[in-house]
């Protein structure tokens, strides 16, 4: 895992090594999530594959299961879906702590900013997303 700056920034300070075992926990407790969140939405991975059919369900059993970690867009129609399907008063909270958990377990798991394995392009494509939020913001 990363430890960050002490101005709060993204990049990190140094970075801690994590066992295979501690990685495969990692992923699979962030699939826990995203299990949950099917769950709260009442759908089952095949009702979500076909509303989506961006993503396969087998795909989708891979990310809750653990085995993969989903690409930033697959989180982002996930809490879409939530969001259609109930009335949830903690919907920007529970945003925050999925891409927070996402990145911590990217991370987790040796993706990097500089890197080019799969996790490490994840990585960067949910920087780049956070970046443009937040200039979106400022604007």
């Amino acid at each position: 895992m990363e430890e960050h700056g002490q101005d709060g920034a993204e990049a990190p300070a140094r970075r801690v090594v994590v066992s295979n075992e501690e990685k495969d926990r990692l992923r699979k407790e962030f699939g826990g999530r995203l299990r949950g969140l099917l769950e709260l939405a009442g759908l089952s991975s095949r009702v979500f594959a076909q509303r989506y059919p961006a993503y396969h369900d087998s795909t989708i059993r891979k990310y809750i299961a653990g085995g993969n970690l989903p690409a930033w867009d697959f989180l982002r129609d996930l809490l879409a879906e939530v969001d259609r399907r109930i009335t949830d008063p903690v919907a920007d909270q529970r945003a925050a702590e999925l891409f927070t958990a996402y990145r911590a377990v990217l991370v987790a798991v040796g993706a990097t900013t500089g890197g080019s394995d799969h996790n490490s392009l994840l990585l960067r494509l949910y920087d780049g997303e956070m970046m443009l939020r937040r200039l979106g913001r400022v604007s």
